[in-house]
């Protein structure tokens, strides 16, 4: 990459980084100097602290109801535009920042995803192996679901699109124990929803 955007090594005294695993795995693999970014550190400890401030949460409680008051009252909206039009300011709306539960819910997942999947990695990569695999025994896929949904965190959504996929028809593999051929499900489908996980 230095390479690339024609910096020489020498010029380089450390790289800066944000807390994620991923970027601090890269650049010790690479042999490179790193150090977290303070200005990231200082972001995530203001965010915390302003977050866990009983005075400010109380303060933006007050503001989503008020935002919520103009939202749903359309009476307060034009009294709201006769007072801005009244006092010559520009015409303003008030809008609600908000995140879905959804997505906090699949931000918390990922999150939880990422810290198993960094400390349990050569076992992880020995479980998908054995799930691509031609089956073994019959049903060697389905006992492997609570296990793969343990360490990726699957939604109730997740869990039922694998569950499909794999389907559940036995029928033995010539050489072998046993073995699904089943109807296979949408494998590229699967594979594309494993994707999206990471």
């Amino acid at each position: 990459m230095l390479t690339k955007w024609g910096v020489s090594e020498d010029k380089c005294h450390v790289f800066l980084r944000d807390e994620g695993a991923n970027m601090r795995k890269a650049f010790e693999t690479e042999g490179f100097r790193h150090a977290d970014c303070g200005a990231h550190k200082l972001n995530l400890v203001v965010n915390k602290a302003i977050f866990e401030e009983k005075d400010v949460s109380a303060i933006l409680k007050r503001c989503r109801a008020l935002i919520g008051h103009f939202k749903h009252s359309l009476l307060a909206r034009d009294r709201l535009r006769d007072l801005q039009t009244a006092l010559n300011l520009p015409e303003h709306s008030l809008k609600q920042v908000k995140v879905l539960k959804e997505e906090i819910r699949r931000l918390e997942r990922n999150e939880e995803r990422e810290t198993h999947i960094e400390n349990s990695g050569e076992y992880f990569k020995n479980i998908m192996l054995k799930f691509l695999a031609p089956e073994k025994v019959c049903d060697e896929r389905q006992q492997l679901l609570p296990v793969l949904q343990t360490m990726l965190r699957l939604s109730a959504e997740e869990f039922r699109q694998v569950e499909k996929c794999i389907g559940t028809n036995c029928t033995p593999v010539p050489g072998q124990q046993g073995g699904n051929t089943g109807d296979g499900g949408d494998w590229k489908g699967l594979l594309g929803s494993l994707g999206s996980i990471f």
